[in-house]
């Protein structure tokens, strides 16, 4: 059986056994390992021998222990490159890759026959070769001693040692009657260099070369070859000369590479820098002879006087293939804002910021009569609200950052930006109920061209019903509604300039009695509500309790939309209109975002949901503020022919329980309840039942 796949195979039954002691002692033995190593002995591209070796990896050393040759002529190099081993002190037997010396032949007596090899050419490093191991082949042929043919070992004929003078390949050549030549060992010979010392130049040093061996100088090229290592950076370079022709071996030679003075480097100039509160260390871009030098590699930079406003140093210290030292100042002077933002309303402009290390910010406003900026407010905050502004009028500003330091005031780079002011929403939006009629009436908005009227029925979509093109018109009376159903009415100002068109916000007003039946509630502010399972004939229920992110979320709303003055009806329908209105119906990717999330948070943050995310964040705010609310899980449509699941609020005052249907209007078929008796809305069921 050939070697690796014998030894292969008795490894594997090895491994089957799983790790006896055995295997611990060559765990612990040695860090020697056996290894199989296939080499190409005449650089063709073909493997021709294969070695097995005795490593010892702590020396990078290898003893060839077997030979499989299939070429006539044998070469046991000095060196063979990246023989993988595998190290046995590890349990996973990863495999490394090392270049090994090859110091020795260490095969039995006659284990390798040399019949078909016609030379056996030996590397200079090897210091032992054991008897009869090179040289010899099996042959049949008459013996004396017993009187009869047999097989026998005998030196091949005609074979032919290279090898290196006062080695162990010359001693073996000598010993076992081989011819042999033995060439030259180099590794006597003197080397002298052309310099021992050389500045870096960024580039491959390759100092002249001479070589005598005794008296006689050897020729470059066909005495021995040259090559460097370690020979660009400033440090220790190398020469190894190795012998070829008449000689074998090296020798090696080494010289300085000093670093190169760097007095004339250019440092490029830096940008004023802006002013932190902390150390300012601003990147440098230094070049010499036209070369970028690397930060950490070619130099080191300290700062000094960095800190404040100011003039500020930079010393750079050269290393590594460079040496000296320059030094580069710069300016710390206060910074400009950052991220400068400017929403509108119809009244007011507010300006927002990055913050800056300073003590305050200058506001400016640009005054179209004088055409120069006027300082507005001087604030310690990052932002600023410009109100009283005029409706539909574009205003600049500009925002400048300030602070005292050494009793002086210094001033940042101011930033501008503009914005423009919208369309007031109508004032004084009222509704009168009248026999079959309702009158609305409004306050007079004089930059507006006319008013729009929308109105919903018994909670359906608010759809457009009146356009006053007259901005003077102030009222207008609808007689085209029932006394038994409620409405909800919503108005707009719209302004036409420039071929656009402007629209303000929407104002709501209701003409049923919500406001009367709220003030029946007597209010107390809680976080938990019921919601019932009413698809079937039996009623199921869980409590809903709202998270302290939740309670956060919620306040913040009321403190952001619930303005002062206004009454019970006012915030829940302001409620119920921004849901309506501000959030996206979920589907696909958007449901995916929000199922996980609290009924509040995908409202009121994510602005995504479905019925049970509209109604459940209504219900939550209506608990938020102390109304006795719960969530129903039921249906919508006619029971049985055409219906789906829905989920809605109901609010329950002295006993009365009322809808609150916080439908979205940006679906088709959307609805909108407030404080409505089930008599007076249509298309719910619950416990399979119409309502």
């Amino acid at each position: 059986m050939h070697l690796r796949k014998f030894v292969r195979t008795v490894f594997l039954i090895f491994t089957a056994a799983i790790l006896t002691s055995v295997f611990a002692v060559c765990l612990t033995a040695s860090a020697s390992n056996i290894v199989y190593y296939n080499y190409d002995s005449n650089s063709d591209g073909k493997y021709d021998t294969e070695f097995e070796l005795n490593v010892d990896i702590a020396n990078k050393t290898a003893e060839i222990v077997d030979i499989s040759c299939y070429s006539s002529k044998l070469i046991i190099p000095t060196v063979l490159k990246a023989v993988e081993v595998y190290d046995e002190n590890s349990w996973d037997w990863e495999a490394k890759k090392y270049d090994l010396t090859v110091t020795g032949v260490n095969i039995e007596p006659y284990e390798f026959d040399c019949g078909s090899i016609t030379s056996i050419s030996l590397g200079y490093t090897i210091n032992h070769i054991s008897a009869k191991s090179l040289g010899y082949t099996e042959i049949y042929t008459y013996v004396p001693e017993i009187d009869e043919y047999d097989y026998v070992w005998a030196p091949v004929s005609g074979l032919k040692i290279n090898c290196t003078k006062g080695t162990a390949g010359e001693d073996y050549a000598k010993e076992n009657g081989f011819a042999y030549t033995a060439y030259e060992n180099l590794g006597s010979a003197v080397v002298t260099l052309s310099a021992q010392s050389f500045t870096f130049t960024g580039k491959d040093i390759k100092p002249g070369v001479t070589v005598k061996f005794g008296n006689l100088l050897l020729v470059n090229g066909t005495d021995y070859t040259v090559s460097y290592s370690n020979n660009k950076n400033a440090g220790t370079a190398k020469v190894t000369v190795t012998g070829k022709g008449a000689y074998r071996a090296t020798a090696t030679k080494t010289f300085k590479i000093t670093s190169k003075p760097a007095g004339s480097a250019k440092i490029a100039s830096v940008a004023s820098q802006d002013y932190t509160g902390k150390a300012v260390k601003p990147a440098l871009n230094i070049t010499l002879s036209g070369v970028k030098l690397v930060s950490g590699k070619d130099y080191s930079v300290t700062y000094s006087s960095n800190k404040q406003p100011g003039t500020a140093k930079a010393t750079v210290k050269f290393k590594g293939n460079y040496s000296g030292s320059k030094s580069v100042s710069f300016k710390i002077a206060l910074g400009k804002v950052k991220k400068l933002k400017a929403t509108a309303s119809a009244s007011s402009i507010k300006l927002s910021w990055g913050k800056v290390a300073c003590d305050k910010y200058r506001v400016y406003r640009y005054d179209a009569k004088t055409k120069k900026y006027k300082l507005i407010k001087t604030v310690k905050t990052t932002s600023y609200t410009d109100k009283k502004r005029s409706q539909l009028t574009k205003y600049t500003y500009r925002v400048k950052p300030i602070m005292t330091f050494n009793k002086k005031t210094l001033t940042g780079t101011s930033v501008q930006i503009s914005q423009t002011t919208g369309l007031a929403v109508p004032s004084k939006f009222s509704l009168a109920v009248r026999n079959k009629a309702i009158k609305i009436s409004w306050g007079k908005n004089t930059k507006a061209t006319g008013y729009k009227i929308y109105r919903a029925a018994n909670g359906g979509s608010l759809k457009l019903v009146k356009i006053v093109k007259n901005k003077n018109t102030t009222s207008w009376t609808d007689t085209s509604v029932s006394n038994n159903k409620s409405y909800v009415y919503g108005i707009i100002s719209y302004k036409k300039t420039g071929g656009k068109t402007y629209y303000s916000d929407y104002d709501y007003a209701y003409s049923g009695d919500e406001l009367a039946r709220l003030n029946g509630a007597t209010l107390k502010s809680h976080r938990s509500f019921k919601v019932y399972n009413r698809q079937g004939k039996k009623t199921t229920s869980y409590t809903y309790t709202l998270s302290d992110k939740d309670i956060k979320i919620l306040k913040k709303f009321a403190q952001t939309h619930f303005k002062s003055g206004m009454n019970r009806a006012d915030k829940l329908m302001t409620t119920l209109n921004w849901i309506n209105k501000k959030v996206k119906y979920a589907l696909g990717s958007d449901w995916d975002q929000i199922v996980s999330k609290s009924w509040v948070d995908a409202i009121f943050t994510y602005k995504k949901g479905q019925c049970a995310q509209y109604n459940g964040a209504m219900a939550a705010m209506m608990a938020y503020l102390g109304y006795d609310v719960n969530v129903v899980q039921g249906y919508r449509g006619t029971w049985k022919t055409n219906y789906w699941q829905h989920f809605w609020t109901e609010l329950k005052i002295d006993g009365i329980t009322y809808v609150m249907e916080a439908g979205n209007y940006g679906r088709s078929g959307s609805w909108m309840y407030f404080v409505a008796k089930y008599s007076e809305t249509s298309g719910y069921i619950r416990n399979q039942k119409n309502m």
